[in-house]
């Protein structure tokens, strides 16, 4: 079925460098690559070269796992043309950073949206949410706020049953999306019981659920990141016993670093790449239709907010 597709090298004029992409580049395109230290340059060669292999290894994931049947990007009941259309954006989405050569006079780029498991959508995700966080940052600088920056990860670790390096059954992989699915829906619901805390106690927030695949099983992650007074209260959920807590804090006025506790906040997943493709495929059934990410108050995408019923333009009359 895939055997029309193959690894294209890109025809590249020259990389952006604005300051959410190259931050993006840091905490998200990095880690996708596999690059385990930061570089201390960030010339064009380098950059190329990180973005190339987080598609490789991408390209190579997301080929493994539609070819096995693991996981399919969309509805088998869709039609072959619909099918391979939405194959083909996933294996060939590019990143933003850089501005390419296109033939034929081509100009869009086709974005495949997957920002829980493709690096340059996350890549895209990183970006807006700096902005956020800059944007309000900026805001409490103006206004002569005096606030601070936390973020608290709390981690424990789910371990896969039954796998030893060979191929699983698909009732193996389903049992597996099952049980991670409850623990998600589960983290969500906690998540719902401090919503209403974080947007009184916090000047905004954010919040997200990271599933990291690794030689046993997965890494699950639950990450958040407060802008709050210096003493004010930070509304979090108990963890579980065999959790590891990791707290830091900046002062809100150091931007470089506030956006290293960001960038820990949006830092990419690599084990979705690098473990068992088995996992990851587990981890992409159990989070269907599921948000996993959100924010408050001045972090909260407004532009996403849905208007009130007021707002909402009339409805076309009936025309027989």
């Amino acid at each position: 079925m895939l055997e029309q597709y193959y690894l294209k090298k890109w025809r590249v004029k020259y990389v952006s460098r604005f300051q959410s992409q190259m931050f993006a580049y840091r905490y998200v395109i990095l880690p996708a690559a596999n690059t385990r230290r930061t570089p201390r340059n960030f010339d064009s060669k380098r950059i190329l070269s990180r973005l190339a292999h987080a598609h490789r290894l991408w390209f190579n994931r997301a080929k493994d796992l539609i070819s096995r049947r693991l996981w399919v990007p969309t509805p088998e009941f869709n039609s072959l043309v619909t099918q391979h259309a939405t194959i083909r954006r996933c294996l060939y989405c590019r990143p933003t950073n850089v501005v390419f050569y296109w033939p034929r006079g081509e100009t869009n780029l086709k974005l495949c949206n997957r920002k829980s498991i493709c690096p340059f959508c996350a890549a895209r995700e990183a970006e807006d949410l700096y902005r956020r966080v800059s944007k309000a940052i900026r805001q409490l600088r103006i206004l002569n706020v005096p606030a601070k920056v936390f973020y608290r990860c709390a981690t424990y670790v789910v371990t896969a049953r039954n796998f030893d390096g060979i191929d699983w059954s698909d009732t193996q992989i389903a049992d597996h999306a099952a049980e991670m699915r409850q623990l998600l829906k589960q983290e969500r619901k906690k998540y719902a019981q401090i919503r209403k805390d974080l947007k009184k106690q916090t000047l905004g927030s954010f919040w997200r659920v990271v599933v990291n695949p690794n030689a046993a099983g997965w890494e699950i992650q639950i990450r958040q990141f407060f802008i709050t007074r210096p003493k004010a209260k930070r509304p979090v959920n108990r963890a579980k016993k065999s959790a590891a807590i990791f707290l830091q804090s900046a002062p809100a006025n150091d931007f470089k670093a506030v956006m290293k506790l960001l960038g820990q906040f949006v830092a990419y997943p690599t084990g979705l790449l690098t473990s068992y493709a088995e996992f990851a495929a587990v981890f992409l059934y159990a989070r269907r239709n599921l948000k996993l990410i959100a924010g408050t108050g001045s972090l909260y995408a407004k532009n996403r907010k849905r208007k009130s019923v007021k707002e909402q333009p009339p409805p076309l009359p009936f025309i027989p």
